[in-house]
């Protein structure tokens, strides 16, 4: 409701400048940030629409299915709580409801938290993809980081050649006045 809403507003306003004289380019332009926020809301809303579609038809185990729909009633809320305005705006919602939203979102990450890492490795993406010191299954994150530390251009001299060149002379001329 709040995409088709905000759609509707857009076009009525579109309209009115139209009628009120502005050329159809210089109202589409006046009208561009919200043409942008309608685009966002309908593709929010279709990628919603198809995530709730696709986990209800999934064959899966009942382990994996109550996951999905945890992930996928967390995916729902969290942009309702993110467009909560929109929402407010035309109606569909009130405050009270906002807040139970984020009450509920609150048990959704409880329960999703215990799977998180589990859902995101399965994605399989490749650590070196991903650039991740953290996300190895060896066991040795902190010789990982280490290692990662070591070849950063940061850490290749003990002291940075900009220290010698701005911060050197600046301290000692701040030393000099106090003397």
């Amino acid at each position: 409701m709040a995409a088709l809403a905000k759609i509707s507003s857009t076009a009525a306003l579109l309209n009115r400048l139209v009628k009120e004289g502005d050329m159809y380019h210089n109202a589409w332009n006046k009208c561009s940030v919200s043409l942008v926020k309608c685009a966002q809301a309908h593709m929010r809303y279709y990628i919603c629409e198809n995530f709730v579609k696709n986990v209800k038809s999934a064959e899966t185990s009942q382990k994996v299915k109550y996951i999905l729909e945890a992930l996928c009633r967390l995916y729902l809320i969290y942009h309702i709580i993110l467009n909560a305005g929109d929402f407010l705006k035309c109606g569909t919602l009130s405050s009270k409801n906002i807040e139970r939203l984020q009450e509920e979102m609150g048990d959704l990450l409880a329960t999703v938290r215990p799977q998180a890492v589990s859902i995101v490795d399965s994605f399989d993406i490749d650590d070196k993809i991903l650039g991740s010191a953290l996300g190895c299954w060896d066991g040795n994150v902190y010789q990982r980081l280490y290692d990662e530390a070591l070849k950063s251009p940061l850490n290749k001299a003990d002291v940075p050649q900009a220290y010698y060149k701005y911060l050197e002379p600046l301290m000692k001329s701040w030393m000099q006045a106090k003397l």
